[in-house]
């Protein structure tokens, strides 16, 4: 006799068997909000230099960013309740997009409070996506190895390294303010000119 898709548990519904390309897809996820999380560093000293702003106004920045997790995470527990985890995750994606897009006409115009509103849909979105995600790679598998493929799409949130982590940061704050090392790096290779 076979067994059955879905074993229920008090804690909620698990597959039996994970599907290991569907868990890969969630742990992309897991890398794309991570690398957007770790760009507001960035863009604060960004913004700083484009819009002239004081360390008390580039704190809206992380403000606008954060805000957005605390109006929107209950109401995405909400979604997940009354819908499906597949909803929550196409509705967080999806905000995430818009926030994104949002990014180009807020160039265009170099408004800081449009800046600050695209970071707050990014962050409606990322909310979405970490209250589904998380929960869900859980459940993607038997229950007893829910809390292993949890630390498993975690490990993907460390991935944010590779695309704007730490390295970044520093190479473009040298590239904008070179200090003695690198100033003599450039008297050395004009000397071999």
């Amino acid at each position: 006799m076979n067994k059955p898709a879905l074993q229920q548990t008090p804690d909620g519904f698990y597959l039996n068997r994970t599907p290991w390309f569907a868990f890969l897809l969630l742990c992309s996820i897991f890398a794309l909000w991570a690398a957007a999380a770790s760009m507001n560093d960035v863009l604060i000293a960004h913004f700083k230099k484009a819009f002239m702003l004081s360390d008390f106004q580039t704190a809206f920045v992380q403000s606008a960013f954060y805000l957005g997790y605390f109006f929107v995470a209950i109401p995405a527990a909400l979604v997940v309740r009354r819908f499906s985890y597949k909803t929550t995750i196409l509705i967080g994606l999806m905000l995430y997009l818009f926030g994104c897009a949002l990014f180009f006409p807020a160039a265009s115009t170099a408004k800081y409070g449009m800046f600050l509103m695209a970071l707050f849909v990014i962050a409606a979105g990322l909310s979405f996506l970490e209250t589904a995600c998380n929960t869900y790679s859980t459940l993607m598998g038997p229950r007893e190895t829910g809390t292993r493929r949890l630390n498993i799409s975690q490990t993907f949130h460390r991935c944010r390294r590779l695309v704007a982590g730490d390295e970044h940061r520093r190479r473009w704050r040298d590239a904008d303010f070179p200090g003695p090392a690198q100033r003599c790096q450039w008297r050395q290779h004009a000397d071999c000119l």
